[in-house]
């Protein structure tokens, strides 16, 4: 007997899968919780802290007479429930700023006629950041190191400057060169660690930070949590069941792991793959002349690859196939001549490679979908590394094997809700996507079992 694809009643939903509740200036605002209809949670590996749009159907009178204007704080818990709806564990919790509101102003009479609660109830929008990211990342810093000391120790005494409570920094792979003395002009913390990592190199690799939901610094070469679980694992794994299979447990095992752990989500959905190493290296160039000048010489010159450097430094599964055009990419060469003042050795190649390297990370990837009851703690994870399984034979083929683990770089998780007056079965019905985009520098992983 066979078994079909399970996966064409991904919106169906009769039960309550979560509670949403909003919080203004600290008070409980039961009519915001009854009246919104969109939420986007927005993660990316640049962003620095989730981007939130929030959309409610209300009439402006309200936000008039309430004064909802971006000087007021908004809270927001998102509670899990279960299958007898009832709210489970703690809730993710956003304490946002208003960076941005919009709201149409419809024609009306001159003098209210009923509730305005209820009498032209308009999309009102609000773009919103975490406060504490918001906080934290555009802190204003100006240091003067005057006696020698390492890069990492420099970006690790700026770190303790800005005063973060919560932080979870990996050191393997930071720069250890000294030197004998940095000026760091005034800029926002976010741009200080960029500076750092254009000028010098903070990793090895590609550096990532951000400011996760629950306010934790997270900061580590991009390239270490994917070696440290590959080739086949992640902080959860994606099914990708098949569109038909001979046997039931092929669909039954991995929806039990599914509905009973938080690391294990399947998806019925159609996969998008993309591979641009072409596209990636040509820019870069094959062959990368290198020019700086040493205070012992008036110049040296030093040979790259771009090609070579993603082998070296790129986030990988067992197997490294590029999928590049060779005969193209040997005839690109690039020349770098504004390495004034750089000295040879580590801390050198360090910054050739953090200002080469980074496109390469991208170079072959996935984007996919997850629907209905999305556990989100892991899911709103970015710079991790998720584990993709295969079911179908042709996605297993040797030198194209989507399987293995790859990089999280977008995550975006949203909530609608249906404007009905009467919700089926008296409960709202609450439709949940999450939107998610992952790569690695090559495109064939493990084989599977």
């Amino acid at each position: 007997m066979s078994a079909q694809d399970p996966g064409s009643s991904r919106f169906a939903s009769t039960k309550k899968v979560y509670e949403v509740k909003f919080y203004i200036d600290g008070t409980e605002n039961t009519y915001y919780e009854s009246t919104w209809r969109y939420i986007r949670i927005k993660n990316t590996l640049t962003s620095g802290y989730p981007n939130i749009y929030l959309e409610f159907l209300i009439d402006n009178d309200v936000v008039i007479t309430e004064n909802l204007y971006p000087q007021k704080e908004i809270k927001m818990d998102i509670w899990f429930a279960n299958e007898d709806n009832k709210i489970v564990g703690k809730p993710i919790t956003f304490q946002l700023v208003i960076l941005e509101q919009a709201m149409p102003l419809p024609q009306k009479y001159q003098y209210n006629i009923s509730d305005p609660k209820d009498s032209n109830k308009q999309r009102l929008q609000l773009f919103c950041v975490p406060k504490q990211g918001l906080e934290v990342l555009n802190f204003t810093v100006n240091k003067l190191w005057d006696k020698p000391m390492s890069v990492k120790n420099m970006v690790m005494d700026l770190i303790d400057y800005v005063g973060i409570q919560s932080k979870q920094i990996d050191q393997r792979n930071m720069n250890s060169t000294v030197l004998q003395q940095c000026i760091l002009p005034p800029m926002s913390f976010r741009n200080a660690l960029r500076y750092f990592d254009t000028l010098f190199g903070i990793y090895t690799g590609k550096l990532f930070f951000n400011m996760n939901y629950n306010g934790t610094f997270v900061m580590h070469d991009l390239r270490l949590p994917y070696d440290d679980v590959k080739p086949s694992g992640g902080i959860y794994t994606i099914h990708k069941m098949p569109m038909y299979t001979k046997t039931k447990q092929t669909y039954e095992v991995p929806a039990e792991l599914a509905t009973k752990t938080d690391v294990h989500y399947v998806t019925y959905d159609n996969m998008e793959t993309f591979i641009k190493s072409n596209d990636t290296l040509i820019p870069e160039g094959t062959k990368q002349y290198h020019i700086f000048h040493p205070d012992w010489d008036l110049g040296c010159l030093d040979i790259e690859s771009a090609d070579s450097n993603a082998l070296k430094y790129g986030v990988h599964p067992d197997k490294k196939d590029l999928k590049i055009d060779s005969s193209v990419l040997e005839k690109r060469i690039v020349a770098f001549a504004d390495w004034m003042g750089e000295e040879t050795g580590s801390g050198y190649h360090t910054r050739v490679v953090a200002n080469t390297i980074n496109p390469a990370y991208g170079m072959n990837g996935l984007h996919f979908k997850l629907y209905r009851k999305i556990k989100p703690h892991k899911l709103m994870q970015i710079g991790k590394p998720i584990s993709l399984k295969v079911y179908a034979e042709s996605e297993k083929y040797p030198d194209a094997d989507y399987s293995g683990s790859y990089v999280v770089t977008q995550s975006i998780w949203t909530f609608s809700r249906d404007p009905v007056e009467s919700p089926r079965d008296g409960q709202d019905q609450i439709r949940t996507e999450a939107d998610i985009t992952c790569v690695r520098t090559s495109q064939c992983g493990p084989a599977s079992n």
